[in-house]
């Protein structure tokens, strides 16, 4: 066996040695508990702009999915501001925030000692949801426990229901009915789940979240983070208050952002309705959607988008692509760009008059044809009277990825680094 050489390979062994797969965590967190990444995971790259900002003040992301920017500048003492609309990666960036981590020790210890937690009437449960009432059951007994402990705890009693939520919300795919979907980010409605065993495997969350925690605490050189659920398109941004930005959008390679967290996020809305959480902004809309009934029919205004789409819309495709190209590709791709272009419209007052951001993006390609998302931005910001480049551009090829099939350009991604300057 090959010894773990890295600090991230050592603690990722450990947590697999106390976290199994029987757990039946989803993959998501099972990657974010053992190495802090996942799916969109925050870049060597990207490391190196946050220490070109070290000077700056608090950075802001305004798209910040699983905090990946928090977790880097906290480590060299850097503040960030972060918003992010998918409920449930907000939590994970509320849980992992050092101002809460380093609180949390204490509230764990307290679960981990109460042995006598609601017993499973059934070994195993069989539906079509993805939360049948056994399990939403043991889920909000395990949640009202969670606050009720973190209610007595200095520093999170006053908001005990969000940071109860968030803990929670790891754990939640144990209990959850569901199946694999087309890719390991993704999982469908309905299936068994072995209700044997549960409280055995919430105590081992529990321990391995707890060493997490440990590390975030150790590592995180500055905890005055803030983090925000909200649509960057609407959200009431500090006006001019922030000298510096790094940054990711959603991109667009046709998947449902939401449905990454389908099952959480469900969990969410149905506790919810019962009145036993705080509330968060619907996600069913977020930046990249591939939901085109969730679509207003939008249209980009700036000339890379309005060039490619116009580009797109002349080539020659046989009868079924003009078809899926009118009913699903060309809404969603349209929808795309203009969505970009409203939520850095209202990012830009959040800029102070020496403002300096990058915005990492991954151009990728539809039909032999390059999405210009790189350029749109740039252009995007251009037009809000910022001064806007492409900075770096490298190009790498991934095969084998959702269409193992793909060669060419198809299989082409360029990462490019914006930067935007006013």
């Amino acid at each position: 066996m090959t010894t773990p050489h890295t600090p991230e390979d050592r603690f990722g062994a450990a947590v697999a040695s106390r976290l199994p797969r029987t757990t039946l965590l989803r993959e998501s967190y099972r990657s974010l508990l053992a190495t802090g990444r996942t799916y969109a995971a925050f870049t060597k790259q990207e490391r190196a702009y946050v220490e070109r900002l070290v000077d700056r003040g608090v950075i802001l992301d305004p798209m910040s999915g699983y905090g990946g920017l928090m977790m880097e500048s906290a480590k060299i003492g850097i503040d960030s501001y972060n918003l992010e609309m998918n409920p449930p990666q907000h939590l994970w960036q509320v849980l992992t925030n050092r101002r809460i981590a380093e609180r949390m020790p204490g509230a764990i210890g307290k679960l981990m000692s109460i042995r006598k937690r609601n017993v499973a009437g059934k070994r195993t449960v069989c539906s079509d949801t993805f939360f049948p009432d056994e399990c939403y059951d043991l889920l909000c007994d395990l949640l009202s426990a969670i606050e009720d402990v973190l209610s007595s705890e200095a520093g999170l009693k006053r908001e005990a229901k969000k940071f109860a939520a968030a803990l929670l919300l790891p754990f939640s795919g144990r209990l959850c009915c569901c199946t694999p979907g087309d890719n390991s980010a993704h999982v469908k409605e309905g299936g068994i789940c072995v209700l044997k065993d549960w409280r055995t495997d919430f105590h081992a969350y529990l321990e391995v979240l707890l060493q997490f925690l440990h590390r975030v605490s150790t590592e995180s050189q500055s905890s005055r983070h803030e983090n925000y659920n909200g649509d960057a398109r609407i959200f009431e941004f500090p006006k001019k208050r922030f000298r510096s930005m790094l940054t990711s959008p959603p991109y667009p390679n046709h998947r449902d952002f939401e449905a990454i967290f389908r099952p959480e996020n469900e969990l969410l809305r149905k506790l919810s309705q019962d009145g036993n959480t705080i509330s968060f902004v619907d996600p069913s809309a977020v930046i990249g959607t591939n939901i085109v009934s969730r679509l207003s029919p939008s249209t980009p205004t700036v000339p890379s988008a309005i060039k490619f789409m116009d580009k797109i819309s002349t080539l020659k495709r046989t009868k079924q692509a003009t078809y899926d190209d009118a009913v699903y590709y060309f809404p969603y791709l349209r929808e795309y760009f203009a969505a970009l272009e409203s939520a850095y419209s209202n990012v830009s007052k959040a800029a102070a008059s020496d403002f300096l951001g990058y915005i990492v993006v991954v151009n990728n390609t539809h039909r032999g044809v390059v999405v210009p998302v790189a350029e749109a931005i740039v252009d995007i910001w251009k037009k809000l009277g910022f001064s806007s480049r492409i900075e770096h551009a490298e190009e790498s090829f991934h095969l084998g990825t959702k269409n193992p099939r793909a060669k060419g350009i198809r299989a082409r991604h360029t990462e490019y680094v914006v930067e935007v300057r006013r």
